[in-house]
């Protein structure tokens, strides 16, 4: 069964004794050998040589006799080749995932009507196994969570790779995913036990040999969004030549012609903050009509049909223009909403654009002398 590598020498062993022990216990290392074995036990032969007595008499009866027995301990294979009982290794893995900004600068409902999730299993090992787990997404800053367990039809895995696909036709990921409906899972935990060889399969693995999982989301945008609202604060980048110019001026304009190719409809408010963020100025001011940006027609399947094209004007007085001058940083908000009230679900596509032209004008005040 024990055979020394890299030729395959059976292991040989010798232990000697004197007379009238009865116990004898030794260790042998089984660094470098290999074990080969048909039937799942150990197999060894023992040959028993004594020494000559020379002109000593001994007395032998039927009742002596040698034996022995051999165990093991604190066994750790290189590799194993041949058929495992199948048993069950417990899973349990937490990965965070980086957001950026997303969840600090947006709050709204997105409602998702399609989606599929991919988990990758790369294994060098050869055996198959089955992925008993389930998925727990959790929100950290709304403590949300929900759970998606893997059906039973996509479980097994197979060398060297495997690709679980859990979509909207066999699996709740749909359900799963629109019960965040403040802010998006930023941790995921896949929780469970992975049964290795359920099949009993002749197969191979190595002590080095690991699982890796990827999880991948594809979403194909094609969404309802309702009640939307980003938030992001950006610093301005008026030089000391520019501010002097705006400070003589006395009234002003900024203009916006916008195209929009999205499936989405915008309402934006602005406002100016100075150094120490306090609001100077906010636009558009109360008299004034509000920012809309009109979402694009869409057809029956969500898709874009036709754009939309928008002007805006925001016209400013003296005094806002004193005040833009004090101005060190933007706040502005965005309220966002798909086509039709978020009543079908619409389809971003890399195809669908924004397209904006922005310009202002300054007036002055001319001295006639």
């Amino acid at each position: 069964s024990f055979l020394r590598q890299p030729f395959g020498v059976p292991s040989h062993h010798v232990v000697p004794f004197t007379a009238g022990e009865s116990n004898i216990q030794t260790e042998v290392s089984l660094a470098g050998y290999s074990v080969e074995s048909l039937d799942g036990r150990f197999h060894y032969s023992m040959i028993v040589e004594t020494d000559d007595t020379g002109n000593n008499k001994v007395a032998i009866d039927s009742s002596m006799g040698v034996s022995a027995t051999l165990t093991t301990s604190e066994i750790s294979f290189e590799s194993i080749r041949g058929r495992l009982k199948p048993r069950s290794v417990k899973v349990d893995v937490t990965e965070a995932i980086d957001l950026g900004d997303v969840n600090r600068t947006f709050n709204g409902s997105v409602r998702f009507s399609q989606a599929r999730l991919f988990l990758t299993v790369k294994t060098p090992g050869q055996y198959p196994f089955d992925l008993d787990i389930t998925l727990v997404a959790t929100s950290r800053l709304t403590g949300q969570s929900a759970s998606l367990s893997i059906p039973p039809d996509q479980r097994r895995v197979f060398y060297p790779q495997s690709i679980v696909a859990l979509t909207e036709a066999n699996s709740e990921i749909i359900p799963f995913l629109n019960h965040f409906t403040e802010k998006l899972p930023d941790e995921f935990r896949l929780l469970g036990n992975a049964i290795l060889n359920p099949t009993y399969s002749l197969g191979s693995v190595t002590a080095m040999d690991s699982v890796r999982l990827d999880l991948a989301l594809e979403l194909p945008l094609r969404i309802s969004l309702v009640g939307g609202i980003a938030r992001d604060t950006v610093k301005l980048g008026i030089d000391a030549d520019t501010r002097r110019a705006i400070e003589k001026a006395n009234n002003g304009r900024f203009s916006f012609e916008i195209r929009n190719g999205l499936p989405v409809g915008l309402q934006i408010s602005m406002d100016f903050l100075d150094s120490e963020r306090r609001m100077v100025l906010g636009l558009p001011k109360a008299q004034q009509p509000a920012l809309r940006i009109a979402a694009a027609q869409v057809d029956a399947q969500g898709r874009v049909a036709l754009p939309a094209f928008n002007t805006l004007y925001v016209d400013l007085v003296d005094t806002d223009v004193k005040k833009l001058v004090q101005s060190e940083h933007l706040a502005f908000s965005m309220n966002i909403g798909t086509a039709g009230g978020g009543s079908i679900p619409v389809q971003l596509r890399s195809s669908d654009a924004v397209e904006v032209r922005s310009y202002a004008t300054l007036g002055y005040r001319v001295n006639g002398r």
